[in-house]
């Protein structure tokens, strides 16, 4: 939070709740329910919880965020981000996906978690092969999208 000086003291915690609460009430692949994306049951859950008292500009921009990570709105939203790199709105919409998967990135905490979601899958004692095959194809696909983000995670900032 400290290398984005064009937000506000404000916008920034506003960042740092929808970060820890985006995932709120994630059942996981296996447990999904399949009428309601995992996007959408975190924000009736959350409706539940104090976050019921912020304003309505905030919590448009919570479910905004939320409904950001919905992996079929990624590329979207990081391609508004290129677009209007200086809108801040765009920013921390793409600054929230890129916290959303940056643990994916980071070893060791990156393979246990692609071993986590291979059992998810239904794959019964995944090799260290395949779960590190699991974490290299991750990385490879995943799309970190800030300029902050890629230089804390160590990633080439041309690409």
């Amino acid at each position: 939070m400290g290398q984005l000086p064009d937000l506000t003291a404000y916008e920034k915690q506003l960042l740092l709740l929808v970060m820890l609460v985006h995932d709120f009430g994630h059942r996981g692949i296996a447990n999904k329910l399949p009428e309601l994306s995992h996007e959408d049951e975190s924000i009736a859950l959350l409706k539940a919880t104090p976050l019921k008292k912020v304003s309505p500009e905030d919590l448009f921009f919570i479910e905004q965020c939320i409904l950001g990570t919905n992996p079929q709105q990624v590329i979207k939203v990081s391609e508004e981000y290129a677009n209007n790199p200086m809108d801040s709105f765009s920013l921390m919409r793409a600054l929230v996906n890129d916290a959303d998967i940056a643990a994916s990135f980071m070893e060791p905490l990156g393979m246990e978690l692609s071993k986590l979601i291979l059992l998810e899958k239904g794959a019964v004692n995944p090799s260290e092969k395949e779960v590190l095959e699991a974490f290299s194809a991750f990385k490879q696909h995943a799309q970190i999208t800030t300029p902050v983000a890629r230089k804390l995670l160590g990633l080439d900032l041309k690409n």
